[in-house]
């Protein structure tokens, strides 16, 4: 899959957003956690740093990725017999602003997962992938990522 550095919105991306709750609990879990193919998270990368170019000329960037659930897995009936709850979302949007407070929070709406970061958060973001594109780096239980994301390795969160 080859990038334009310029492009805003990534709709062919193997990326996969998720929240999930636990029965008995009424309460999701606050992570939104995330897994992609290897080919897709470097997408991500290269256009987090694209963000970056574009917050240092423009003083704010935005890039949008879709979603796009794997057809050959069951993960709802999965997270069933674990008793959870799995509930797809369908956007990531990545806001990059000089006055974004460390500890912000995405925001969901209508299943579109909005984290808002500053320079700082970004590059720890940048980190995060790096790692989990070098598998002598990987996080084998997965790895807690600015802005409340949670990088995945299985489908409840964690191995």
């Amino acid at each position: 899959m080859t990038t334009d550095s310029s492009q805003k919105v990534f709709t062919d991306l193997d990326f996969y957003l998720w929240r999930l709750r636990y029965e008995p609990k009424e309460e999701w879990q606050p992570e939104v956690f995330v897994m992609g193919s290897d080919a897709a998270l470097k997408t991500i990368q290269d256009a987090l740093r694209s963000m970056h170019e574009d917050f240092k000329t423009y003083g704010k960037s935005t890039r949008k990725f879709l979603c796009n659930p794997p057809e050959d897995v069951d993960v709802v009936r999965y997270a069933r017999e674990k008793k959870a709850e799995f509930e797809w979302l369908i956007w990531l949007v990545v806001q990059i602003e000089p006055d974004v407070s460390d500890d912000t929070r995405y925001d969901l709406k209508n299943k579109a997962v909005t984290i808002r970061l500053n320079e700082e958060m970004l590059q720890q973001l940048l980190e995060v992938l790096e790692h989990q594109l070098a598998p002598e780096t990987q996080f084998p239980h997965g790895k807690k990522a600015p802005g409340g994301l949670y990088f995945a390795p299985d489908w409840l969160g964690a191995e």
